[in-house]
Order: C-alpha cells, then structure tokens, then sequence
C-alpha cells in the first residue's frame, strides 16, 4: 500500500465489461501507479466493430479522444465539468446537446506526440443528463442525432453502471 494505509497488497484493475452480456472482454491488473487511462487505450485492441465503449468521468482527456477516432471507435464518456470550460459553459447553458471543437493545450499535444496521434483540434457532441443530484454532461463521436438522439444517452449510461457491479463482484 501507499504511506499511510495499512499493509496489504494493493493493485489497479480494469476491465474491459460487455455490459449486455455480462462477460469480461479483457483485464488488466497492475500497480498503483498505472494509469487507468493507459488500460483502457489497451483495452481497445479488443473493441469489435459496431461497439460504444462507455467511461466515467476520470477518463476524459484529449489524447483518448484522438485514439477513438483513429481507431473508428464509437464513446461515450462523461465529462469532468470543472477540468473544462468547454464543459463547464455547456452544463451552464441549459442546452439539450451541442457540438463543440477542443483543441488541445500544450501537455496534450505532448501527450498526442508521445503517443503517434494526431493532436489537430478535434469536433465532439456534448450531451446534456439532468439528474436529481445535478446536471452531467456526456462527451461522444456519436454525431447522428436521429440514429443517437440526446435522450437515449441517460439510459445509456446507465447501463455503465454494471462495470461497477462486476469490480464488487472481483473484490
């Protein structure tokens, strides 16, 4: 463990979970200090065609989003809304969807770099989810608003919720 918690092992595991059918598709399990971000571009390697990879809100980042689109690879991710004004303003503006533009500041860039992708500004959907506890907003490359309308994605997300179920059921 870290400095501070009791003595027992410790690891960081991801899944890549079929939340339809319940089955694991891949895993990894490693130290602490691996990035759960890094896992997860890993995991894709095993995405098919037709699959929309779903996160939580601690995978947003620039250069995932660059992955995705190389690869062809349809996601839906929910947004930290105060580690982006993008986000941020959008949440604020009572809108339903929207398409915004990122482009990517410098450590992004060098992140793109680092790993071959393009680091050219890049164009997502941000949907808005108003839930009792407040307002989420889901960032996706889902553009076809009548094959993927905004009302579909609170369900949809939803469904993200049986990764959780399986990582209890690891533990």
């Amino acid at each position: 463990g870290r400095e501070g918690q009791a003595n027992c092992a410790m690891g960081l595991a991801s899944v890549f979970f079929d939340v339809l059918n319940h089955i694991a598709i891949d895993a990894h399990l490693g130290r602490t200090t691996g990035s759960e971000r890094d896992y997860a571009a890993a995991h894709l390697e095993f995405a098919n065609t037709g699959d929309l990879v779903v996160y939580d809100r601690g995978y947003n980042a620039f250069w995932l989003y660059a992955l995705h689109l190389a690869m062809g690879v349809p996601f839906c991710m929910r947004a930290k809304v105060n580690r982006g004004k993008a986000f941020k303003k959008f949440a604020d503006s009572g809108k339903r969807e929207t398409i915004v533009t990122l482009t990517p500041n410098k450590h992004s860039i060098e992140r793109c770099q680092q790993k071959g992708l393009s680091s050219e500004p890049i164009r997502l959907r941000l949907v808005r989810v108003d839930l009792p506890e407040g307002v989420e907003v889901l960032i996706t490359n889902l553009f076809d608003q009548e094959h993927y309308p905004a009302t579909a994605f609170k369900n949809l997300y939803h469904l993200r919720w049986k990764i959780e179920e399986n990582y209890k059921r690891l533990k």
